[in-house]
């Protein structure tokens, strides 16, 4: 009586290596558009406050802190970075889960000055809509939400090469990198880095095209529609 569903191509590829001989659907997860919120200017003073100057350049993560989510791995690459010159800062929204303390005030002396832990917010929206790049340095991922909203966006996504973020993030898209080293995510920033304001923009509108094709609450609705009318 229960109708198993995967929620990306390589969670799907998993399920039916996992439970063979078990019939699974594929709907990708979907998500509402970003969209401002009453408390835009709020936040876009709050990131414009952190910036070095108006040349800035904003990633954001949104993201648990949790050993998942990998933090470690972005505050290396971001120290590196700030120490080779780049006026770039990353703002990572979200907070530790209970019995992860330890883990969060582990990551605390590690953290350089271009980082900034702003904590749960209630409208992520706005800091999406402030950003030039969405990073996620996870270890494992099935396809977040987080990523979803950050292409509806035009965010462009600089990302580790886990889970459904393989299928996502390819090179018409953003940046993926080679595997989960500091080398290789580190790679990965500065390709983004170097890449032309005109190819940003191209990558920018390929990310929202992709969503409203592919992962839109919309497309996400009228398949588990057909999935529970079948």
């Amino acid at each position: 009586i229960i109708q198993p569903v995967s929620i990306s191509d390589e969670v799907h590829v998993s399920a039916l290596k996992e439970y063979a001989g078990c019939h699974i659907v594929q709907i990708n997860n979907g998500s509402d558009p970003v969209k401002p919120s009453p408390l835009f200017n709020e936040a876009a003073a709050a990131i414009n406050k952190l910036k070095k100057n108006a040349d800035t350049k904003v990633l954001i993560n949104v993201a648990r802190i949790s050993k998942q989510k990998n933090h470690q791995l972005l505050l290396e690459c971001m120290k590196t970075l700030e120490q080779e010159g780049e006026n770039i800062i990353t703002v990572i929204l979200g907070d530790h889960m209970p019995g992860d303390e330890k883990f969060y005030n582990n990551l605390m002396p590690l953290k350089p000055g271009n980082v900034h832990f702003l904590g749960k917010v209630k409208n992520v929206s706005d800091y999406l809509l402030n950003s030039d790049a969405f990073v996620l340095s996870s270890i494992f991922e099935g396809l977040p939400i987080s990523l979803l909203e950050a292409l509806s966006a035009g965010v462009v996504p600089v990302c580790t090469p886990v889970g459904g973020l393989i299928n996502i993030v390819t090179k018409d898209i953003g940046f993926l990198s080679a595997d989960v080293s500091y080398s290789a995510y580190l790679a990965a920033l500065k390709a983004w880095l170097a890449t032309p304001q005109q190819q940003l923009q191209q990558l920018q509108q390929n990310g929202k095209d992709l969503y409203k094709k592919e992962f839109s609450m919309e497309s996400c609705v009228v398949k588990y529609n057909q999935l529970y009318t079948s």
